[in-house]
């Protein structure tokens, strides 16, 4: 019996933090006892108005920063396919350079031979 009891106010009491914490955007921030109170208007039967133009203030930041965020990822995927592909002309010539290094070198042991 008393594990029963038990499961059930455990059971209870998640329910209650799950319904109590579910949306924090309609309650209010008591600075002087540093806890969260419900939204006053909700007692009286008046919507959430002023969270939902919260909300579209919140969104509309979320948004502008999203935005920002995906213009700075593609400066820098322009940015590094520039890196790559200067380091690919920079590869190529170096390795022209070693080519042609080893053919002079060979050409002059020829000639020396000779």
């Amino acid at each position: 019996m008393d594990l029963q009891k038990k499961v059930r106010s455990d059971i209870s009491a998640e329910y209650w933090l799950h319904k109590e914490c579910a949306y924090r955007e309609r309650q209010l921030f008591d600075f002087w006892g540093l806890m969260w109170i419900r939204h006053p208007l909700s007692m009286y039967g008046i919507g959430y108005i002023l969270s939902m133009d919260a909300d579209d203030v919140h969104r509309k930041k979320r948004f502008t920063e999203r935005m920002s965020r995906l213009e700075e990822e593609e400066k820098n995927q322009a940015n590094i396919r520039k890196r790559k592909f200067f380091a690919e002309i920079l590869n190529a010539s170096r390795e022209q350079q070693v080519q042609l290094g080893t053919t002079f070198k060979q050409i002059k042991q020829r000639n020396d031979e000779v």
